[in-house]
């Protein structure tokens, strides 16, 4: 599960240069640049695509790594 949110977050920076603006390839983007026209519906998708990875992914990390941790312990015991 884990790995889905981080698999979405990695996904960000290209859908971003993609489909919103090419120049976040170039180098960072200042809060003050605008976004092209006729892209905001894109970059509103990218944005929830990027808050939904960082949910899942970055929330749940430490869980599932605590959890298979202790699979992993448990099981060495036999």
């Amino acid at each position: 599960m884990a790995g889905v949110g981080l698999l979405l977050i990695s996904f960000f920076p290209v859908g971003y240069s993609l489909f919103v603006d090419p120049a976040m390839l170039h180098g960072p983007i200042s809060d003050d640049d605008p976004t092209p026209p006729g892209t905001e519906r894109a970059n509103g998708i990218v944005h929830m695509v990027l808050a939904i990875g960082t949910l899942i992914g970055c929330s749940m990390y430490p869980l599932w790594s605590a959890l298979a941790g202790r699979w992993l312990l448990l099981r060495g015991d036999r």
